[in-house]
């Protein structure tokens, strides 16, 4: 039982250090010795989110961190090549909350 938390928290811990990549739930799972479909699930159950979910929030709060420090927003903007992208990539969880 220890081994599938260690597991567990291995993944977790992956993504944390991971945030400001591109991250695939290939090599999440794998981190967790689980396929990408069982993670997900056991994720969903113990989390109440899905996995993207929460790295969305992770990101959000992370920039928010970041902007409380500092009052230039176009710094910490996303890197998007249409306008429209990085606006409906903020405002869509915003308007969740």
């Amino acid at each position: 039982m220890q081994g599938w938390i260690d597991g567990f928290q291995k993944s977790i811990e992956y993504i944390e250090r991971n945030l400001s990549e591109t991250l695939d739930i290939g090599e999440i799972a794998a981190k967790a010795a689980l396929s990408p479909f069982y993670y997900q699930r056991i994720f969903g159950a113990l989390c109440g989110m899905t996995v993207g979910e929460y790295i969305r929030a992770r990101r959000m709060t992370q920039a928010a961190q970041e902007l409380a420090g500092n009052y230039s927003f176009e710094t910490y903007m996303p890197p998007a090549k249409d306008p429209a992208d990085t606006v409906s990539y903020i405002w869509i969880p915003l308007k969740k909350l």
